[in-house]
This record gives structure tokens, sequence and C-alpha cells, in this order.
């Protein structure tokens, strides 16, 4: 099942207490049709402006609170373990990453943290686009970072 199709059933089953809510609103007033529309309209009017308020809330606690935390985190986790400095000046986390996974003699536990921050992303990334970019730009700035710390070096 494609996300698209399960995005729909979702919807479709967070539908039902809403469509029943209408009706049994419009079956204590004795309303009729025009009643059960304005009620499921009215329903789904209060469901988009508290979605709206959750979304702004969320964002506002991001940018003021769990961005600083995350990229602490990840800082901390480069400097735990040491990890060495990047081969090329350009180099981004994604080409560091894939020249330490394939490197000669491997680190272990560089190579333990480096699948798990990989899989951290690959996590938000499934939980949807902006998550996964929220993840990608706190892990790029903790590593650009961490770099900022450590001596360059030059090729």
């Amino acid at each position: 099942m494609n996300e698209s199709k399960a995005s729909l059933i979702g919807f479709g089953f967070a539908m039902v207490p809403h469509l029943a809510v209408a009706w049994g609103y419009v079956y204590f007033i004795d309303g009729g049709q025009p009643t059960f529309w304005l009620a499921l309209g009215i329903l789904i009017a209060v469901r988009l402006f508290f979605s709206i308020m959750e979304a702004v809330g969320s964002d506002l606690a991001w940018r003021f609170f769990a961005r600083q935390k995350m990229v602490a985190y990840l800082l901390g986790i480069f400097r735990a373990n040491a990890f060495p400095a990047k081969k090329y000046a350009d180099d981004d986390f994604g080409n560091y990453c894939a020249r330490l996974l394939h490197a000669q003699p491997k680190k272990p536990d560089c190579i333990r943290h480096l699948e798990y921050i990989q899989t951290f992303l690959l996590i938000h990334e499934k939980r949807g686009i902006f998550d996964g970019l929220r993840m990608h730009t706190v892990v790029d700035t903790a590593f650009a970072q961490y770099m900022a710390g450590i001596p360059k070096v030059l090729n």
C-alpha cells in the first residue's frame, strides 16, 4: 500500500467520529440535512483551528528550544567519539560519513555512531519531509560546529 492510500484510509477513519457527532447533534435537535452539514463543517473547522495552533506551537518550541538541544546532543556524540577530521575541506556530512564507512582501517565506535546517526535521520525522514529537513539541518549544524573545533586537513 502506498503512502497516499494509507493517508486517505487514515483520514477516512478520522472522519468517522466527526460524522457520528454531527449525526448525533442532528438527531438530538431534530434537524435536517442542512443542520448535519453545518455541524460537520463546524467540527472540521474547529479541528483545523486546533491543528494550526498545534503546528505553530510545535514550530515555536522547535525554534526556541528543541533545535539547540538536538545540536548539543549530536555535537556531544561527535566529541565523545573523537571523530577524525574531514579529508576534504568541502565535505558535507553525507560525504564524510560515506568516506568513513568505507575507509580502512575502520574505527568500530565511529562506525557504530555514524550508523546510529544515519538511522536517526532515516527515521525522521519517514515521519515527514519537514521533520526530515529539520533533522538534516541539525546534523549539518552539529557537524559544522564539530569540524570548526578540530584542525583542518587541506587537500
